[in-house]
C-alpha cells in the first residue's frame, strides 16, 4: 500500500524506477486514470540512462518502477519534457495502474494492489 498526497486537486504518489543499474526515486508523479501511458520527464530518463539528450522521447523500457508495494518489472515508459508534464517528474497512466491490478481508496488516499485471482 502506498500513501496517495492530494494537492490543488490532484492525487501524487513517490515512484521509483531502476535501470542499467541507475536508480532514481521521483517525488512528485501524478496519478492520473485519464491518461493512457505512463510517462516521466526527460530529466529523469536521462539520470536513468534511458536517453542520452533531451530531443529523443521515444517511449522506453525500464527494469522495474516501484510504487509502495507494488512492483513492476519491464515496464515502458513515454518520455516528456518537465514542461509538457506542467512540473511533474512524471505521470502515472492507467497501463500501470490495470496492468498491477491497482485500487484508489480516496477516503484513506492510498494506493494498493487488489487480491485478484
Amino acid at each position: 500500500m502506498k500513501n496517495l498526497i492530494e494537492e490543488d486537486g490532484v492525487l501524487l504518489t513517490e515512484m521509483a524506477m531502476t535501470n542499467a543499474g541507475n536508480e532514481l526515486n521521483l517525488q512528485r508523479v501524478l496519478v492520473n486514470t485519464g491518461v493512457k501511458n505512463t510517462v516521466i520527464s526527460s530529466d529523469a530518463a536521462l539520470k536513468l540512462g534511458l536517453i542520452t539528450d533531451e530531443v529523443d522521447t521515444d517511449n522506453k523500457e525500464v527494469e522495474f518502477i516501484k510504487i509502495g508495494n507494488i512492483t513492476i518489472h519491464d515496464f515502458e515508459v513515454g518520455i516528456f519534457s518537465i514542461d509538457e508534464l506542467q512540473g511533474y517528474d512524471g505521470i502515472l497512466g492507467i497501463d500501470f495502474l490495470k496492468k498491477v491490478g491497482a485500487v484508489i481508496n480516496l477516503g484513506s488516499l492510498t494506493l494498493y494492489k487488489a487480491n485478484v485471482k
